[in-house]
């Protein structure tokens, strides 16, 4: 499959120690596509082949972000293997929100524009961006999400 940016891979091709970092973007399709949340709500499961890619990452020590929806995916994933996992979903709708207390990781809300930076586990999240919000300022918000990403990487 080719896409305007470049093919498109199967994700049981990706090789997590090729990887330097791995971002899980926002956006309704990721959960749509990479989850049972829309069927399962509180009960829901991540992609196998993407759970698995998060959790070697984590163990290898590769730096983790998620930024909205994304989030959710990203907390399911880890829910079970990192300690203390702390993240924020901030701006997600309420049912989503009411998901993210129930699953065994801290919450701390942000505003849009603020990260939530957990050094210990090497995770980086991010609050939805709202369409409301202005190009410039989701710009902002993702530069300074890559920043965060880029501290945690090794020397």
């Amino acid at each position: 499959m080719e896409r305007l940016s470049g093919p498109v891979n199967n994700i049981d091709t990706f090789n997590w120690e090729d990887l330097d970092l791995l971002v899980i973007p926002g956006g309704k399709g990721v959960l749509k596509s990479l989850s049972t949340f829309e069927d399962e709500e509180d009960h829901y499961r991540v992609n196998k082949s993407l759970e698995r890619l998060i959790v070697n990452c984590f163990f290898g020590k590769k730096p983790l972000g998620a930024i909205g929806e994304g989030v959710l995916i990203l907390a399911r994933a880890l829910e079970n293997v990192a300690s203390n996992l702390t993240v924020t979903a901030s701006g997600n709708p309420e049912d989503r929100m009411t998901v993210v207390e129930k699953l065994a990781i801290d919450h701390v809300p942000c505003e849009v524009g603020e990260m939530c930076v957990d050094k210990t586990n090497r995770v980086v999240t991010a609050p939805l961006l709202v369409r409301e919000n202005g190009l410039m300022e989701k710009n902002e918000s993702i530069e300074t999400f890559v920043n965060r990403l880029f501290d945690l990487l090794p020397g």
